[in-house]
């Protein structure tokens, strides 16, 4: 069920406040529609959040919010973060339209195929309480640029670029993490480039260089590291047993990069547009802000349940909004 939006949930009226500065009064208003709708579930298109919307705000108005106003993303987004560990992850969004521009097919690891839609490189911020989205780049394939006289950029690219805007952001970040794809000396040069550490995940074809030759990762623990080197640690409550050393890392220019190997268990790390990302924030702020009641009786546990709550107050207001309507008329 589609739930008109007749007035806004408590997380938007709570927080958007915060941004209220950046906005005329009716570029704030569109800010909350459009917000309301991404956090409330549904298709969150600019029409469907449109047609959703009790107040009138047609599409094309709150389209023109999104590509026509002289808001900046950047100043919003930086209303949010401030200092923490770095993350540079992609991610692909499904889409379905034919005439949505920059659609690409992108293999869907989840689904083992390929999907067409966007495929974002993005960046985000994690301190000891929660992980935020920052940034983006919208990935675009070789094929693509040529076609619209692009110039073309790869993910490490994009990557690095990521990576740079955080500074010029002011972002204090001291680590930086990746999964493996991006474990490259282009990433790596960039990240140690601003004084930074960095944890990445490793592929386990690297080749290491050893005094009697190179040899692949996977091969050099296979068969050089006996199952005594790994010591015991708990995890979790689960005990796994676990080797580190020092390589050298030839694919990194011959970095020395300290490794850690789980015993049969080689495992990687696990860290839309400014308006979801802004979305995203308010759930999470949500969580951390909640009282110990909802804590306790679980109800605001994910976010799962956080976009479910905020759904409930539309509902609310929905059916309340009807009461009233049929008492005036």
């Amino acid at each position: 069920m589609t739930i008109p939006i007749t007035a806004y949930p408590t997380i938007i009226e709570k927080y958007s406040s915060y941004f209220s500065k950046y906005f005329n009064i009716a570029a704030f208003e569109h800010f909350k529609t459009y917000l309301t709708g991404l956090i409330t579930g549904g298709k969150t298109t600019v029409t469907a959040i449109s047609r959703r919307a009790i107040s009138g705000k047609n599409q094309s108005s709150l389209n023109r919010f999104l590509t026509q106003s002289p808001w900046g993303r950047k100043v919003v987004s930086n209303g949010r973060i401030k200092t923490g560990y770095g993350i540079i992850d992609d991610t692909l969004t499904h889409k379905t339209g034919k005439k949505m521009k920059a659609i690409g097919k992108y293999f869907d690891h989840a689904d083992h195929r390929y999907m067409p839609g966007h495929n974002l490189v993005n960046s985000l911020y994690a301190d000891k309480r929660k992980c935020w989205p920052t940034d983006h780049r919208l990935y675009l394939k070789e094929e693509h640029c040529k076609e619209h006289h692009l110039t073309f950029k790869s993910k490490n690219i994009l990557a690095c670029e990521l990576i740079d805007s955080a500074y010029k952001r002011g972002l204090n970040i001291r680590t930086w993490l990746f999964d493996s794809w991006y474990m490259n000396k282009l990433v790596v040069d960039r990240v140690e480039s601003h004084q930074a550490d960095w944890v990445a995940g490793i592929k386990i074809n690297r080749k290491i260089l050893r005094p009697e030759g190179s040899i692949r990762l996977i091969q050099y623990l296979r068969e050089q590291v006996p199952k005594e080197a790994y010591k015991k640690v708990n995890l979790g409550g689960k005990i796994r047993h676990y080797f580190t050393k020092t390589v050298i890392v030839k694919s990194l220019g011959g970095r020395r990069v300290r490794i850690l190997a789980f015993f049969n268990n080689y495992e990687a790390y696990s860290c839309r547009w400014c308006l979801v990302e802004l979305a995203y924030t308010l759930l999470m702020i949500s969580q951390v802000n909640c009282t110990i009641l909802e804590k306790v009786s679980n109800q605001i546990s994910t976010l799962g349940k956080a976009a479910e709550k905020t759904s409930q107050e539309t509902l609310k207001a929905f059916v309340c909004w009807i009461h009233k309507q049929l008492r005036s008329s």
